[in-house]
């Protein structure tokens, strides 16, 4: 772990905390619109030169394009080494404190779309539920029509039976 004059921490398992008390803030005002950016970002799996342990995370420099306050250079663990066998004196770090807030404000945005949709959706579903149940009434009413006319064209029929009947009857 190392500790910088700043008071940034950076470590190799991204474990910290930060002070978050109200009294030490000002000029506070709401933030967001980040999910779009964060998107972009790709986790990796990934060990560190000459460990086992696996870790999870993303990598500095293709996150510096993204969010450049999000990425720290200089500074180094002695003995820091890349591949190749130099030392590294300006290595860059994320600060994953901040990162994850941006993860808050792009959940809640994901949650306010989707309370919307749902919201949407069983509006949707309330319309659709009426409109079969209109759809019902009117195949009711068209099959009562239906047979309404059916019978009506029947007594039509016998009628004009019935009055041909008579009329030959009669020579008419």
């Amino acid at each position: 772990m190392l500790v910088r004059g700043d008071g940034d921490v950076e470590n190799t398992n991204n474990s910290y905390s930060g002070i978050s008390d109200i009294r030490l803030k000002e000029n506070i005002e709401p933030a967001g619109g980040y999910i779009v950016k964060l998107l972009k970002l790709q986790l990796k799996k990934f060990n560190f030169i000459g460990r086992d342990q696996p870790n999870l995370g993303l990598i500095a420099q293709e996150v510096e394009p993204i969010f450049p306050g999000l990425v720290k250079t200089g500074g180094g663990f002695e003995g820091d080494y890349d591949k190749d066998g130099n030392e590294i004196h300006d290595r860059k770090s994320i600060k994953y404190s901040v990162l994850n807030l941006m993860m808050l404000d792009a959940i809640q945005t994901l949650k306010k779309e989707n309370d919307s949709k749902t919201q949407l959706i069983s509006q949707q579903k309330e319309s659709i539920d009426k409109q079969e149940k209109q759809i019902k009434r009117l195949e009711n009413l068209s099959r009562t029509l239906i047979k309404h006319t059916q019978d009506l064209e029947i007594e039509l029929k016998l009628k004009k039976r019935k009055k041909g009947f008579w009329a030959n009857l009669f020579g008419r």
